[in-house]
């Protein structure tokens, strides 16, 4: 035992000395050009860092680099494909000693994305190495009886992660579709994550603007660590703009198919506003198709999926009910109880003038 914790104060003592030596004895434009070289040999993608570059590894692993620059497939309409005012990594060194990853800043300053697809259906963000040559990877090695845990599973090795400052501020998103026309751009990006620890609950919030309207999320997952072990996990979301507004609170378990359920809720104040604001704004004529309410239990079990306790409520329309879908057969049942109120619909048809496809039937529009 005492030869044990003697090597492994060695150990130590020389990753702490080559953390302060190596700064040192490599200059760190000479790291900074090793990395670009790096990352252009790995997207085949011209790389550049034209802002200030920073690099330290005691006490902390840091990394700050401004006015990077990743170029943008050939063909594509703009010059670069990803760029940022400023990025900045910084990760507790002797955390990770111990199997822990504390990363105490992840954060990126204006980062500005353009996706593309060309007319062939090429993805620039789908890269290719530059260079040439290289050999296959060689297969991977069985792993060693000591890599495995005692419950015959492999080893895990990371035992805790910790996230403090992790944001992304001031973002713009775009993209573009040359096959269909398709574009979309999303501005004012911002978005933070929090983790104490895999056994406290991870928050994320964020909002972003599409078409001239904010858009806001919240996910708050309570125990990350109970989903990574298959265990059922408490989820609670809220995604919410002006035209629209969408909230789950329930559960999910991580395993081979998806499982997840609880309740969720559906609130559109207009529906011919929402349909304006995604760009298919409804010309029927009336003053129907206004708010828009949906609740109810979801659940999910792999294929098969449920809509229990629901209640749908369009205008003066109103319905409730169960639905259930099971996908397994080549032939998927589907199977619905439902009961319907469209009495104030009745006296109020000239107003709604709704379409055969939106009448009241069995407690559902279809």
């Amino acid at each position: 035992m005492k030869k044990l914790l003697i090597g492994i104060a060695a150990i130590v003592v020389l990753l702490i000395s080559a953390a302060i030596i190596i700064p040192f004895v490599i200059p760190v434009e000479t790291i900074k050009a090793e990395l670009i070289t790096q990352a252009k040999q790995a997207t085949g993608r011209d790389v550049r860092i034209d802002g200030d570059f920073k690099l330290a590894v005691f006490p902390n692993a840091e990394f700050i680099a401004g006015k990077v620059l990743l170029g943008n497939a050939k063909g594509s309409k703009v010059k670069t494909m990803v760029s940022l005012d400023r990025l900045t990594v910084r990760v507790g060194l002797i955390p990770l000693l111990s199997g822990n990853v504390q990363v105490d800043a992840f954060i990126l300053e204006k980062p500005q994305i353009n996706l593309e697809i060309d007319k062939n259906g090429k993805l620039n963000w789908a890269f290719s190495s530059s260079s040439t040559g290289a050999s296959p990877a060689p297969k991977a090695a069985a792993p060693s009886p000591a890599s495995k845990s005692s419950s015959g599973g492999a080893m895990p090795l990371i035992s805790g992660i910790k996230l403090g400052d992790v944001r992304l501020v001031n973002g713009t998103v775009t993209y573009a579709d040359a096959r269909t026309s398709v574009s979309h751009r999303l501005d004012a990006i911002n978005w933070k994550v929090a983790l104490p620890s895999l056994s406290s609950p991870v928050t994320v919030n964020g909002d972003f603007v599409w078409n001239k309207e904010k858009i806001e999320i919240a996910l708050k997952l309570a125990t990350p660590d109970t989903l990574l072990k298959a265990k059922k996990t408490s989820i609670e979301t809220t995604i919410g703009a002006a035209p629209i507004k969408l909230t789950f609170n329930g559960s999910a378990i991580n395993a081979k198919s998806l499982n997840a359920g609880g309740q969720v809720s559906l609130d559109v104040p207009s529906i011919r506003k929402l349909a304006a604001w995604v760009g298919s704004p409804l010309n029927a004529p009336g003053s129907g198709y206004g708010p828009l309410k949906i609740g109810g239990t979801v659940d999910v079990n792999g294929d098969r999926y449920a809509f229990k306790k629901a209640t749908l409520a369009v205008d003066k329309i109103s319905g409730s009910g169960d639905f259930s879908f099971d996908g397994r057969g080549r032939v998927s049942p589907i199977k619905t109880r439902n009961n319907c109120d469209a009495k104030d619909a009745e006296k109020d048809n000239d107003n709604l003038n709704p379409p055969p496809s939106l009448r009241c039937c069995a407690g559902f529009l279809i």
